[in-house]
């Protein structure tokens, strides 16, 4: 007999998503034991999922839409026009979209994301590392999430879209800005955050119509002549692509190059290991990131009622799939650190490459080293990792 979610007898927890006066590991430890007994617990508005079987199968079905559309229709002003724009903007960036209209833009862009087709960034990657490297180890003592692991993924990213590496400055902001989009902002906020979108997309564009004029070996240029079955991207899908690549793939890398180096350092047997050989790098990263990443959760809803495990799950209801508690829970299944179905890392690859290429270097040029300070982002933050990782070369 199906029951009702709401009637269903389960833990609660407090410490997934929400504010909390706990540590993000501490709320890790006590979702963790949840997650030893229970498949399922609620929270606040919603119910968070913890173990593979069940986050795979709600993944996978494509009737949980990604809960971030949620925010297309926040921040409103009184210019109603200007407010129905921005929520369409935001509704039709490729993380909001589903179904064909998803399907499509992903065809159109994922094959410049595919192993073979961020190889060749591997030497870039070797280049700049080592030259980052060179002008920190001047000093025993250095910041390694702000004067390496901050930048870096901003270099790559220039190298992999055509964006010039000049103007680095202007896209760390991009970033800043493209994540309070989605976050609650008063009127004058909200005013200056699409000022600041409007330059963005100026600047953009301008690199579209030159590439349209003189086309380059870069993202930018495949994306102006992507084609599949005579369907083109527009510009403002360029622009939007453009923006969501640079935004993502950016905090992401840099804050996981700081979490397995974390890692390392509080596990430094594993460190000891690591530096052995290159398969065990990789393999340990692996472990480092299934430990701890920096998409811990992701948010799902019921686009219709959904009856799951004979529980009915009525339309809009909020899951969140616990990808993190998974991993560690469940050590014997393929970790989740990427996610999974329509809505998975579309950068995988290239992170995979970027991580596992600088550690090869750090093995070798700072195969010794001891923390002296470590800050954390708030825990609230919807992509965790540090602020700062002060490390002394030994």
């Amino acid at each position: 007999m199906t029951k009702l979610i709401s009637e269903i007898d389960m833990p609660t927890t407090k410490t997934n998503i929400l504010a909390s006066d706990l540590t993000k590991y501490q709320q890790v430890e006590e979702n963790l034991k949840i997650g030893k007994e229970s498949w399922i617990a609620s929270f606040g508005f919603g119910y968070v999922l913890y173990h593979q079987e069940d986050i795979r199968k709600i993944l996978l079905d494509q009737r949980w839409h990604n809960a971030l559309v949620f925010y297309a229709a926040v921040n409103k002003t009184d210019e109603p026009e200007k407010d129905e724009y921005y929520k369409k903007r935001r509704t039709n960036i490729l993380i909001n979209l589903e179904g064909d209209d998803h399907a499509r833009l992903r065809s159109l862009v994922a094959p410049s994301f595919t192993p073979k087709n961020v190889a060749y960034l591997k030497p870039f990657i070797n280049w700049i590392t080592n030259k980052m490297i060179d002008d920190i180890l001047v000093n025993k003592k250095f910041d390694i999430q702000k004067d390496l692991f901050h930048n870096l993924p901003v270099y790559v990213l220039c190298q992999l879209t055509g964006l010039p590496a000049k103007d680095i400055e202007i896209f760390n902001v991009w970033v800043e800005k493209a994540f309070r989009t989605f976050g609650l902002n008063d009127r004058e906020e909200i005013q200056r955050i699409r000022k600041e979108q409007q330059i963005i997309d100026d600047y953009v564009l301008n690199l579209i119509e030159e590439r349209r004029r003189n086309p380059q070996n870069d993202l930018i240029t495949q994306l102006v002549q992507a084609e599949e079955s005579g369907d083109i991207l527009t510009n403002e899908e360029v622009v939007m692509l453009i923006q969501v690549i640079m935004s993502s793939g950016i905090d992401t890398t840099r804050c996981q190059l700081g979490l397995c180096l974390s890692y390392f350092a509080n596990n430094p047997d594993k460190w000891e290991e690591a530096i052995g050989s290159e398969e065990s790098m990789n393999r340990l990263l692996e472990e480092a990131m299934a430990f701890d990443g920096t998409i811990r959760n992701v948010g799902r809803f019921a686009s219709e009622d959904i009856v799951y495990k004979d529980i009915l799950f009525p339309k809009g209801t909020f899951v969140v799939p616990a990808l993190n508690i998974s991993n560690i829970n469940e050590t014997d299944k393929k970790p989740l650190t990427f996610g999974l179905g329509i809505h998975h890392c579309l950068g995988t690859a290239l992170a995979r490459l970027e991580i596992q290429e600088v550690f090869s270097i750090l093995a070798k040029r700072i195969p010794s080293f001891r923390v002296d300070s470590i800050e954390y982002k708030e825990t609230t933050d919807a992509i965790w990792g540090l602020k700062s990782l002060v490390i002394e070369v030994e």
